[in-house]
């Protein structure tokens, strides 16, 4: 979705750092499964698993997920 995409570039993130860093901020998650294919890929996961979600961003992102909380069909 266009809205999160924004809010990684508001934060100059990448969108896969920002997806990553939020779903393990989550005090019931212990992992986040991805697949990477190329080096690039991996450098961004593991970018988000160092990242911290500040307040901000944190309430941005929840703003979106309000407004669309089961964004897949």
């Amino acid at each position: 979705m266009q809205e999160y995409l924004s809010i990684a570039q508001k934060y100059g993130l990448h969108p896969v750092s920002l997806a990553i860093a939020f779903v393990l901020r989550h005090p019931l998650i212990a992992s986040a499964v991805f697949g990477a294919t190329k080096l690039w890929q991996l450098h961004e996961v593991v970018d988000g698993c160092k990242l911290t979600v500040s307040a901000d961003i944190l309430e941005e992102l929840n703003e979106v997920h309000a407004r669309y909380p089961s964004p897949c069909p």
